[in-house]
């Protein structure tokens, strides 16, 4: 389970003041596979530390950190994350999620974070359960990039209760709304108008609208035919409306 090595099982050499007390406590980790040493001044002190870390190691308790070992921040796990998606379509959701978290919680020790404590800031920041749900995600997705790195062994965002989120309102544009909005847009931005067409007539999201390729265009049948769907389903939107509308 653990070993403690004295200076008497060291090769006798001279020892000076208080050298002549000092005794290196090593127990090993069998479960991590690593050496956990602290130095205590007496031998007495030593074999008391030694006998409560081997109690500790039995009943399966966490060891503390040595003072001299690197502490893993949050802010260093949201590195890791954005890093990785780098090349993500959703990039810009995930920096901007980021830079919020690493204000509000990004100085704490990884290791440190507790379910509560999360709970409690998504509580205060998020308005909405659909915001809550996702800052949750994102913060889940920092420690299982920590757990595969090996900089951390835990993710406590997993254990913060998914909040219900409702099925949203579900409201269409009246004529009157529709001819407002295409009247303005065409004046102050004409080259967005094609976008407010084809998303009031089709209900195709901003992504599936901006990787939208010709060939999934049916002008014949005046149909899209989409690949990659939210939810990874092959669809079809319709127009009714006349072609050169959005031409």
């Amino acid at each position: 389970m653990g070993d403690v090595q004295t200076m008497r099982d060291r090769p006798k050499e001279k020892l000076r003041g208080r050298d002549r007390r000092s005794l290196n406590l090593s127990t090993k980790l069998t479960a991590a596979g690593k050496r956990h040493r602290e130095k205590v001044a007496r031998k007495s002190d030593a074999i008391k530390l030694y006998q409560s870390r081997k109690a500790d190691v039995v009943a399966g308790r966490k060891l503390p950190e040595l003072r001299n070992s690197k502490v893993v921040t949050l802010s260093e796990l949201i590195d890791d994350v954005l890093e990785f998606v780098a090349h993500h379509k959703d990039n810009r959701s995930y920096t901007s999620k980021g830079e919020i978290v690493r204000k509000a919680l990004g100085s704490k020790p990884a290791a440190d974070l507790t379910p509560q404590e999360l709970e409690r800031w998504l509580r205060t920041r998020c308005k909405t359960p659909a915001t809550a749900n996702r800052y949750k995600a994102f913060i889940s997705l920092c420690y299982r990039e920590g757990v595969r790195n090996g900089k951390v062994t835990v993710n406590p965002a997993r254990l913060v209760r998914q909040r219900k989120e409702g099925t949203g309102r579900l409201r269409f544009l009246s004529r009157e709304e529709y001819d407002r909005l295409h009247k303005v847009i065409a004046a102050r931005f004409p080259e967005h108008l094609a976008e407010f067409v084809v998303s009031v007539h089709t209900g195709m999201r901003l992504g599936e609208r901006y990787s939208c390729m010709w060939s999934q265009v049916d002008l014949q049948r005046r149909t899209i035919e989409l690949t990659k769907t939210k939810k990874w389903l092959r669809a079809h939107c319709a127009s009714q409306r006349r072609r050169d509308e959005v031409d």
